[in-house]
């Protein structure tokens, strides 16, 4: 599984837009994303613009990261803002991420196995949107990044 990452709050229809394209891509490959915008747009954690609600938004997000980081599989894509910044919600998801992964290592060493840390680290990758357009223009996800968690 693929967690998807992107801003909302800026533009929600916008970015709701670009995560589902990204899905639908990310699906041609064969592979299975998954992401929260269509919910939080549809309203299923309340209000976007109200804090409280914005906070069980971003804390369901996080729950689900949590799941898909501790797969030995589990990846995240991640469009950034296009400064190439993060979002504070996708700020949120990535420490997550990244916090899931050290557990899963942590789990199986605690279980005499052994786990290939590089491997581990490079199931992260982030673009802004033009960068992803390119890549979905080209045809290939490129190389998954080796700097989790920077």
């Amino acid at each position: 599984m693929i967690y998807i990452a992107a801003p909302f709050a800026a533009d929600p229809d916008l970015w709701t837009a670009r995560v589902s394209v990204l899905s639908r891509w990310l699906t041609s490959l064969g592979l299975h994303p998954v992401s929260v915008h269509a919910a939080i747009q549809a309203g299923a954690y309340g209000d976007d613009a109200d804090p409280a609600s914005r906070a069980r938004g971003i804390q369901a997000a996080c729950a689900l990261v949590r799941l898909i980081s501790q797969s030995p599989n589990g990846s995240m894509v991640i469009i950034t803002q296009n400064d190439g910044t993060l979002s504070p919600g996708c700020r949120a998801e990535m420490g997550t991420f990244a916090e899931g992964k050290i557990a899963l290592v942590r789990d199986v060493h605690a279980q005499g196995g052994k786990i290939d840390m590089n491997a581990q680290s490079q199931r992260l990758i982030a673009g802004t949107w033009g960068e992803w357009c390119a890549w979905m223009e080209e045809g290939n996800l490129p190389k998954w990044s080796a700097k989790l968690g920077d």
